[in-house]
């Protein structure tokens, strides 16, 4: 576990105004005062906003126009030509771009096949459970709530175990 100290986190407030990856200019003038060693926008959704149909080619250019701008002030300003520059930034933006999703996607699928494995070997064990109450309600129509409430727990708790 890293030891961070609370005066190096930079905690931007977004009660008043959200930030979006549009506000390429606030975010220049951060990494200009605060000279941080790392920014995180979490979660990218937010950032992206309501409206952003990702399967749209024009509106994700438009929300990665900003990095490829910041890439090309910053990064690569020191190349001459110009369509060079908007190359390896546009290039080096789709990189990046590409390898969130990829971390994403690793990160999702390992978990998401965890569940479902769970969920295939503890099947028997959640019919037999759910078998054995229906039998007890069959049996005793007049069951109260607390023992659904108390069955409904239980299945719950080994369910999550």
């Amino acid at each position: 576990m890293l030891n961070a100290h609370d005066k190096n986190i930079i905690f931007i407030d977004e009660t008043k105004k959200q930030i979006s990856l549009k506000d390429y200019d606030f975010i220049e003038y951060i990494l200009k005062t605060r000279k941080p060693l790392m920014i995180i926008f979490d979660p990218t959704t937010l950032y992206i906003g309501k409206k952003v149909d990702m399967n749209s080619a024009n509106e994700v250019r438009n929300i990665l126009n900003p990095i490829v701008g910041i890439f090309e002030r910053k990064v690569f300003k020191k190349v001459k030509k110009d369509t060079t520059r908007r190359d390896l930034s546009i290039a080096l933006t789709l990189l990046l771009f590409v390898a969130l999703i990829t971390a994403v996607i690793g990160y999702l699928i390992p978990q998401l096949l965890e569940s479902i494995l769970s969920l295939i070997t503890n099947a028997p064990k959640y019919f037999s459970q759910s078998e054995e109450f229906l039998k007890r309600w069959i049996n005793n129509p007049d069951l109260d709530y607390a023992s659904v409430s108390e069955f409904s727990l239980k299945f719950l708790n080994d369910y999550v175990k």
